[in-house]
Protein backbone atom coordinates (compact mmCIF):
# COMPACT_ATOMS: atom_id res chain seq x y z
CA UNK A 1 0.00 0.00 0.00
CA UNK A 2 1.29 3.52 -0.73
CA UNK A 3 -1.22 5.28 1.22
CA UNK A 4 0.31 7.81 3.96
CA UNK A 5 -1.59 6.74 7.27
CA UNK A 6 -2.72 9.62 9.44
CA UNK A 7 -4.78 10.16 12.21
CA UNK A 8 -7.39 12.90 13.38
CA UNK A 9 -8.67 12.59 16.52
CA UNK A 10 -11.14 14.63 19.62
CA UNK A 11 -10.34 13.07 22.66
CA UNK A 12 -10.93 14.95 26.19
CA UNK A 13 -10.23 11.53 27.91
CA UNK A 14 -7.45 9.83 25.97
CA UNK A 15 -9.73 6.76 24.80
CA UNK A 16 -11.16 7.93 21.33
CA UNK A 17 -6.72 9.07 20.82
CA UNK A 18 -5.74 5.56 21.85
CA UNK A 19 -8.33 3.57 19.63
CA UNK A 20 -7.48 5.63 16.78
CA UNK A 21 -3.65 5.36 16.78
CA UNK A 22 -4.25 1.23 17.62
CA UNK A 23 -5.83 1.16 14.52
CA UNK A 24 -3.63 3.11 12.34
CA UNK A 25 -0.57 1.32 13.64
CA UNK A 26 -2.59 -2.32 13.13
CA UNK A 27 -2.84 -0.49 9.55
CA UNK A 28 0.78 0.38 9.14
CA UNK A 29 1.77 -3.16 9.81
CA UNK A 30 -0.51 -5.01 7.95
CA UNK A 31 0.23 -2.73 4.82
CA UNK A 32 4.02 -2.78 5.52
CA UNK A 33 4.40 0.65 5.29
CA UNK A 34 7.81 1.57 6.78
CA UNK A 35 6.35 5.64 6.70
CA UNK A 36 5.68 7.64 10.46
CA UNK A 37 2.25 8.00 10.89
CA UNK A 38 1.29 11.73 11.03
CA UNK A 39 -0.82 12.00 13.99
CA UNK A 40 -3.81 15.23 13.91
CA UNK A 41 -5.27 16.11 17.70
CA UNK A 42 -8.08 18.67 17.27
CA UNK A 43 -9.19 18.16 21.13
CA UNK A 44 -7.70 21.57 21.90
CA UNK A 45 -9.72 24.36 20.52
CA UNK A 46 -6.61 26.23 19.34
CA UNK A 47 -6.30 23.37 16.65
CA UNK A 48 -9.66 23.54 15.16
CA UNK A 49 -8.50 27.05 13.95
CA UNK A 50 -6.70 25.01 11.50
CA UNK A 51 -7.67 23.67 7.84
CA UNK A 52 -7.16 20.14 7.61
CA UNK A 53 -6.87 18.88 4.04
CA UNK A 54 -5.55 15.69 3.22
CA UNK A 55 -5.86 13.76 -0.70
CA UNK A 56 -6.29 10.70 -1.93
CA UNK A 57 -2.58 9.06 -1.29
CA UNK A 58 -3.85 9.40 2.11
CA UNK A 59 -5.34 6.76 4.48
CA UNK A 60 -7.04 8.53 7.43
CA UNK A 61 -8.08 7.17 10.69
CA UNK A 62 -10.26 10.05 12.34
CA UNK A 63 -12.34 9.30 15.58
CA UNK A 64 -15.00 11.00 18.09
CA UNK A 65 -16.70 10.06 20.55
CA UNK A 66 -20.49 10.12 21.13
CA UNK A 67 -22.84 11.25 24.24
CA UNK A 68 -25.95 10.44 23.82
CA UNK A 69 -25.46 8.65 20.54
CA UNK A 70 -24.43 11.98 19.05
CA UNK A 71 -21.24 13.54 17.57
CA UNK A 72 -20.32 16.72 20.35
CA UNK A 73 -21.85 19.88 19.09
CA UNK A 74 -19.06 22.14 19.41
CA UNK A 75 -17.10 19.78 16.15
CA UNK A 76 -19.86 19.87 13.92
CA UNK A 77 -18.51 22.89 12.17
CA UNK A 78 -15.24 21.97 12.52
CA UNK A 79 -15.95 18.60 10.65
CA UNK A 80 -17.64 20.59 7.85
CA UNK A 81 -13.91 22.45 7.29
CA UNK A 82 -12.25 19.22 6.52
CA UNK A 83 -11.21 18.59 3.17
CA UNK A 84 -10.58 14.86 2.06
CA UNK A 85 -9.91 15.62 -1.79
CA UNK A 86 -10.74 11.42 -2.49
CA UNK A 87 -8.76 10.23 0.44
CA UNK A 88 -9.81 6.86 1.83
CA UNK A 89 -10.97 7.37 5.40
CA UNK A 90 -12.00 5.18 8.39
CA UNK A 91 -14.39 6.63 10.78
CA UNK A 92 -14.12 5.52 14.89
CA UNK A 93 -16.50 6.31 17.16
CA UNK A 94 -16.77 5.30 20.53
Amino acid sequence: MDAKIKTLCFSPTGTTRKVVRGIAEKLAVLSGSSEEIKHHDFTLPAARRRIYSFDKKDLLVAGVPVYAGRVPNLLLKFLETLSGNEAKAVAVVL
